[in-house]
């Protein structure tokens, strides 16, 4: 008798155990909240997330990504999306969300059921800039990221959201190069790959310093800035 007691408070046990960890998978938990870093940083926060992931398998993971800089988010989504497909984790399981602006870079990583992903969205991808009053460098050429952490080429394609989703907005292109004349070839060229990408030609303005090394920045003014 004492024996069958003891079994069927086993089993009872069991039960509840095996219901507290259905529940705990089942629910939203924010993992972690930091500010960034790095891009070293990055990946390996990444990966603290798809670690998580991995023992959850009916959750899906979410990214939140806060910032002041309003460029940064949508690299940062880029970048993240890169590193997905470098460690051949299925991305239809990472949502990656347009956080608030705040006065530092910070990401939240969480793990939750699909129907209360909407909860934590405020923004759309929409790449347009409601409060752009500063002018803001994107990128050089010479760097090798390009967008951001990862292999990335400076990607007008990119760079030419921005200035197409906002009317008030203007790309301002330094080009620093040898001479007048290797000046107007690159300006000549890059005015020719925007047009490709059906930039106005109003939307842009080029500048140039004279330098024994080639490269371009590539920034975005508020048109009021040269009023």
């Amino acid at each position: 008798m004492i024996s069958r007691k003891i079994c069927l408070s086993v089993a009872t046990l069991c039960l509840l155990l095996d219901h507290a960890v259905a529940q705990e998978s089942s629910r939203s938990v924010m993992i972690d909240s930091s500010e960034f870093v790095n891009c070293e940083w990055q990946t390996s926060y990444i990966d603290l997330l798809l670690s998580e992931l991995q023992n959850k398998p009916a959750l899906k993971g979410v990214i939140v990504i806060h910032g002041h800089d309003p460029v940064f988010p949508y690299r940062n989504k880029l970048t993240i999306r890169n590193h997905l497909m470098f460690r051949k984790f299925d991305e239809s399981r990472i949502e990656i969300v347009l956080g608030k602006r705040e006065a530092k870079t910070r990401l939240e990583l969480w793990t939750m059921p699909e129907n209360e992903i909407g909860k934590l969205k405020s923004e759309q991808w929409n790449y347009k800039i409601n409060d752009w009053t500063q002018p803001t460098l994107v990128h050089f050429q010479s760097w090798v990221d390009g967008i951001g952490c990862g292999e990335y080429e400076p990607d007008l394609k990119f760079y030419s959201k921005f200035l197409l989703a906002n009317d008030d907005l203007k790309g301002r292109l330094i080009i620093r190069t040898s001479s007048n004349a290797r000046f107007r070839n690159v300006k000549a060229r890059l005015t020719n790959e925007f047009n490709k990408l059906k930039v106005p030609r109003s939307s842009l303005e080029f500048g140039y310093i004279a330098s024994s090394r080639e490269d371009v920045e590539y920034w975005y003014f508020p048109k009021s800035y040269f009023d």
